[in-house]
């Protein structure tokens, strides 16, 4: 696993701010479709870690995409960066364009 994700399984348990400590402008919902399985097994974690299943999805989503960024090549990373500017800048236009 990657850094990320290494130090949140760590830091699992412990206190942490609430998600709504994050401004409403820097979050974003989203998403994902995961199997039966994965979901249920992410509410037992939840349960065990006393957190929300979407709270804790999103930690792990974030830590995964921080770990895919560290491990993307240069050229992955020019292209990765260069969408975001492309995002950033159609962002008065419904916020995302399809590359």
């Amino acid at each position: 696993m990657g850094k990320s994700i290494d130090g949140l399984i760590d830091r699992l348990g412990m206190p942490r701010p609430p998600v709504g400590g994050i401004s409403a402008v820097s979050q974003r919902r989203v998403s994902a479709a995961l199997s039966g399985d994965l979901a249920l097994e992410l509410m037992a974690l939840a349960a065990v870690f006393e957190n929300s299943s979407e709270a804790l999805a999103g930690e792990w989503l974030g830590a995964a995409i921080a770990d895919a960024w560290e491990a993307l090549d240069d050229s992955q990373m020019l292209r990765a960066t260069q969408a975001c500017r492309d995002i950033l800048s159609g962002a008065g236009d419904g916020g995302l364009r399809r590359h």
